[in-house]
């Protein structure tokens, strides 16, 4: 394929539940052991294939905290050879609900692993891949779209507190309404010759870990937000999240509970905010209902229809050793997919703050760009560099629970943005050899 040439895509689509069917632990809280109570929203698998000629892209959105690397591989050792597939074209990505079981028993500090729930997701990617497959692939037009809710913020406060016999500012989970959020919502239609929407990838970048009963099953607003697009569009889209780099942002609960005046007002004091949930469900609703506006605005909006495009796709990795004095034998990869000449979507297995999104915005100029964190191998945080000087849960409160041993070296943006230049020229030279 030439640089320049852009050829038809194809597309088949679907979806599979997960929802556990017996009582067992959920996975996002370290205080939280018990087995949950209650279901909310299903969890579910969404799986989009494109096909351009002789060329397979899979990308795979699962209700999860995190994705192992086993489900990766258990695709490629079904479907590697059958679909001539690397690993740079399986995208397995993460919503990162706190209200599901684990599926990865590396990452058991923040819910116990249970090898029954793993086996039976497994068996349930594994066929709903052959299911989709086995459909008839349709071609699609392809439209990018994009709006804005303002209603995550930075949950990194520093506040003075008392510890080890002295006074000394510590960063603490806690919301800060000075620091920088994304409060971009990217949206994707893949749309056949009739006019129908096929499938929707959408992404923001908003921790879920907000649902008010802790013992509930639920994809959060993840799931209410598909519900919505179905409704919305029609009930047998396929709707797959990509979560933002959320990896420091958390929902701004005075939006709806109009109490920031308050919290800052308690900071001049050094106490907490007010509120560190949704005071109800029904405040956590009118949260969700404000990002559905802004979900729906990208629904409704016109945008050109692309008919052809370029598939452009990438990959470079990090050693974690590199980032943290760690011997832990494992990378952090870094995945670029272009949608050439409409947006780039990027994609890294890792807890990414939202300040890393700039800069891949900056290296990916040429045309819009999702980002997104929580990629099959998740296993560690990306903070900024001032934010390993502050130190707080993102540096070093998250490395007991993921198995983490060393200290986050200095530098550590200098390496991330070595990473994202290879991987952008990595995406030129696989499109000019192609």
């Amino acid at each position: 394929m030439s640089a320049d040439l852009k050829e038809t895509t194809l597309l088949a689509h679907g979806s599979i539940d997960i929802t556990p069917s017996v009582p067992m632990p959920l996975a996002g809280f370290p205080d939280r052991n018990e087995n949950f109570e209650d279901i909310d929203t299903y969890l579910e698998i969404s799986l989009v294939i494109l096909k351009q000629e002789n060329k397979y892209v899979l990308f795979y959105g699962l209700d999860t905290l995190f994705v192992p690397d086993e489900l990766l591989i258990a695709v490629m050792d079904k479907y590697g050879s059958k679909l001539n597939l690397n690993e740079a074209d399986i995208w397995m990505q993460a919503s990162h609900t706190h209200f599901a079981p684990a599926l990865d028993k590396q990452i058991t500090g923040l819910g116990a692993f249970d090898p029954s729930y793993f086996a039976f997701v497994k068996s349930q990617l594994l066929q709903l891949t052959e299911q989709v497959l086995s459909t008839n692939f349709k071609e699609v037009s392809v439209s990018f779209h994009e709006s804005a809710a303002a209603i995550n913020v930075s949950r990194r406060k520093r506040l003075l507190r008392f510890d080890n016999g002295k006074f000394s500012f510590k960063t603490l989970l806690y919301p800060d309404y000075n620091k920088p959020t994304d409060t971009g919502i990217k949206l994707v239609k893949f749309t056949n010759a009739e006019g129908v929407t096929e499938a929707v990838i959408w992404s923001y970048a908003c921790h879920p870990v907000h649902f008010v009963n802790r013992l509930t099953v639920t994809s959060e607003y993840i799931g209410i937000i598909r519900q919505y697009i179905k409704a919305h569009l029609n009930a047998q889209t396929t709707v797959l999240f990509m979560q933002g780099f959320s990896g420091d942002l958390k929902a701004d609960i005075t939006t709806v509970t109009h109490t920031r005046w308050v919290d800052k007002l308690r900071y001049l004091f050094q106490y907490k905010p007010k509120f560190t949930n949704f005071p109800s469900a029904a405040d956590y609703n009118k949260w969700v209902d404000i990002l559905w506006h802004g979900v729906k605005q990208c629904l409704d909006s016109k945008s050109a229809l692309s008919q052809s495009i370029q598939l452009k796709l990438a990959e470079s990795k990090l050693d974690i050793n590199s980032l943290s004095h760690n011997d832990v034998p494992v990378q952090v990869r870094f995945k670029s997919i272009s949608f050439w000449p409409v947006f780039t979507i990027v994609g890294l297995s890792a807890e990414v703050v939202c300040d890393y999104s700039k800069m891949v915005k900056a290296i990916f100029s040429e045309h819009p760009v999702i980002t997104t964190g929580c990629q099959n191998g998740t296993c560690i945080y990306l903070p900024t560099d001032m934010q390993v000087a502050e130190g707080g849960y993102e540096v070093n409160g998250f490395k007991k629970l993921f198995g983490i041993t060393g200290e986050i070296k200095p530098g550590i943006g200098e390496l991330v943005h070595h990473a994202l230049y290879q991987l952008k020229q990595s995406e030129k030279a696989n499109a000019t050899q192609a």
